[in-house]
């Protein structure tokens, strides 16, 4: 891997949520949450995906901080804004970016989490799952909807960036085009 690669891998962020009651470790792809003890039960439903929703829009925010850290320590310089793009295709790549909806779930559904450009992040928790879930359960399933989340993200980045550059791989215009024709 080039630095640049090897210090995202690297990147670690720690995240609390407002209310202190969870805490969020980002470090390369994986993700973890930890309840203070004897505090998840004290929640419902609502709040606790409230509290979720912030604790991973701060995290989102941290890794963008730390991403542009690290490309300043390189001196190398990243086109955020679709305003500085440098041609239509990264004007349009850019717009898609932060346009981009994508989902995790896990096969209960149980745990919902949606992010629209990966600033803005919306957990929902379904009726009830506090009363069904131990908090190691909860906790694993908030974990893995995540992870769906991030395979997916990385999936439409891949189309995005097929449309708006044409990458001219089949298998990714085949795989792009095939969940086009299936509404996704």
């Amino acid at each position: 891997m080039g630095i640049v690669a090897d210090r995202l891998t690297a990147l670690t962020i720690r995240v609390t949520s407002p209310d202190a009651n969870i805490q969020g470790k980002l470090n390369g792809r994986d993700v973890r949450i930890q309840f203070r003890p004897d505090t998840y039960r004290d929640y419902d439903d609502p709040r606790l995906a409230h509290q979720l929703s912030r604790l991973l829009t701060l995290m989102a925010t941290g890794y963008r901080r730390g991403h542009r850290q690290i490309m300043d320590e390189v001196e190398l310089t990243s086109v955020i804004n679709p305003d500085d793009a440098r041609s239509e295709a990264q004007r349009r790549y850019l717009e898609g970016v932060a346009r981009l909806v994508v989902v995790g779930a896990t096969s209960s559904g149980l745990v919902r989490i949606r992010s629209t450009g990966m600033r803005n992040w919306e957990c929902r928790i379904a009726d009830g799952t506090i009363a069904y879930l131990t908090e190691d359960e909860f906790v694993a399933e908030t974990e893995a909807a995540i992870q769906v989340l991030l395979r997916n993200y990385r999936r439409e980045i891949t189309f995005l960036k097929d449309r708006c550059y044409g990458l001219d791989i089949p298998a990714v215009r085949e795989a792009r085009l095939a969940a086009e024709r299936a509404g996704g």
